[in-house]
């Protein structure tokens, strides 16, 4: 969770891409992990967040640092998108709807209490303290790893790191696996490089003056000089 000013963008913007998704994932395995050697990966089949070159070739990139042994990456068949994820989601929609959410502590006291699926993860400490980086990996990945032709009709993917710079994929889950190079030539990864990190792109003045005047209105007294300040 995290404020607008603290978006890869400006103004908020920026936040649903690949840079965004993968830097979520690396923080997620950096700091929640438990030294698993492998790992199966679930999601839906969004091209700009999930399904697209960048994020497989991460995984690939992982395996090839030894940060992971073995990853598989299944889509969900379309129709059958349902998961544990939305129904989280579900409990969480049903207690902010009952609760006033003023400031972005409060949303994640609501999160916090809305199930036991739920735990707030804030970017950014009471301290103001940065939790989380944000990274280039778009730029990163494509000097490293080409292209996956045909990504959008293969639903099942998997890295070992005994094929580095390979990945192994289906359509169906009963066909045979085909082997992909993913790696371009005369590439030599160090595990300590690491992509650029980004800085947050703020918030910019006109940004900040409409919520002054059409947002400040419509929340509590106590908090407008926290959501809504004056630019």
């Amino acid at each position: 969770m995290l404020d607008e000013s603290d978006t890869i963008g400006v103004d908020g913007t920026g936040c649903h891409g690949p840079d965004t998704v993968i830097s979520l994932l690396h923080h997620y395995f950096d700091k929640h992990g438990m030294a698993e050697k492998g790992s199966n990966l679930y999601a839906d089949n969004c091209a700009g967040q999930n399904k697209n070159q960048f994020v497989i070739a991460y995984l690939a990139w992982r395996c090839m640092t030894d940060l992971h042994e073995t990853i598989t990456l299944s889509f969900m068949i379309a129709g059958h998108t349902r998961c544990l994820v939305d129904g989280c989601f579900g409990l969480l929609k049903r207690r902010y709807r009952q609760s006033d959410c003023d400031t972005l502590s409060q949303l994640a006291s609501t999160v916090d209490a809305s199930a036991r699926c739920n735990k707030a993860q804030l970017f950014r400490s009471e301290d103001g303290t940065q939790q989380w980086q944000w990274y280039n990996w778009k730029d990163f990945l494509k000097c490293r790893f080409k292209s996956l032709p045909g990504i959008r009709k293969l639903q099942y993917f998997r890295f070992t790191a005994e094929k580095p710079g390979t990945v192994y994929v289906r359509q169906h889950i009963d066909d045979p696996e085909t082997k992909v190079e993913l790696l371009k030539r005369n590439v030599v990864l160090n595990v300590q490089d690491m992509p650029e990190i980004i800085v947050p792109g703020g918030m910019s003045h006109d940004r900040q003056l409409y919520l002054y005047n059409n947002i400040r209105e419509h929340v509590w007294d106590p908090h407008k000089d926290v959501t809504c300040p004056a630019p």
